[in-house]
């Protein structure tokens, strides 16, 4: 176990790296996260659908097109899609996401209104609503709360900028999604990676130290 452990540490650590400057290496990273926690062990995605004429911007997400949905180990699914791109700062190259989202789901289709939550950030939003936000699709028990027109599943929660390992940290110990590995191997790689995030967006991690 502890050699299985440290081997997905260093690997996380190194795509997590590499990810800051270039698309491919996050693609892989995110393929290792999930393959080695929640998801399907068949799937080969997600994919990167690149920008026509570079490998500096593209949308990841599902195989076949960007919001297909992925398959979890619970039978359910992750509708995740996130567009990305490489621009040059005063520090280098610099791989940032334009906009993310995260949506946990019970059927493969990625507009059906089956979803249970979803997780969206925006860069620059357009709107009234949060840039980083959480909506739930579920009814309040209490009555009144929200006017018949809004039901809960249209309130925007606002929330920091939130990680896919703090997503699939969520769906491991909350929603019971099976893992492959023992929890202390699959625990300690999100932990690993989401450290490299808390260095790249300079707040702290969603979850507990390796």
């Amino acid at each position: 176990m502890d050699e299985e452990r440290d081997r997905l540490r260093a690997e996380a650590r190194r795509l997590a790296n590499e990810s800051r400057t270039e698309i491919r290496p996050f693609r892989d990273l995110v393929h290792v996260l999930l393959a080695n926690s929640v998801m399907d062990a068949h799937y080969a995605g997600p994919a990167v659908y690149y920008a026509q004429g570079t490998r500096d911007r593209g949308d990841l997400g599902g195989l076949g097109r960007v919001l297909a949905p992925v398959p979890l180990r619970d039978g359910r699914w992750l509708r995740l899609a996130i567009s990305l791109y490489v621009e040059n700062t005063e520090h280098g190259r610099r791989l940032k996401a334009a906009q993310s989202s995260f949506q946990y789901q019970v059927s493969a289709d990625p507009h059906a209104d089956d979803w249970i939550f979803r997780y969206d950030y925006l860069r620059d939003p357009r709107d009234r609503y949060p840039a980083a936000h959480l909506q739930i699709n579920a009814d309040l028990k209490a009555p009144g709360v929200l006017a018949e027109q809004r039901p809960l599943a249209r309130v925007h929660f606002p929330t920091g900028r939130v990680p896919l390992e703090a997503v699939i940290r969520l769906l491991a110990e909350d929603f019971g999604v099976p893992c492959g590995p023992l929890p202390e191997v699959w625990r300690a790689m999100l932990a690993e990676a989401e450290s490299v995030f808390k260095e790249i967006a300079h707040q702290p991690p969603f979850g507990p130290a390796a």
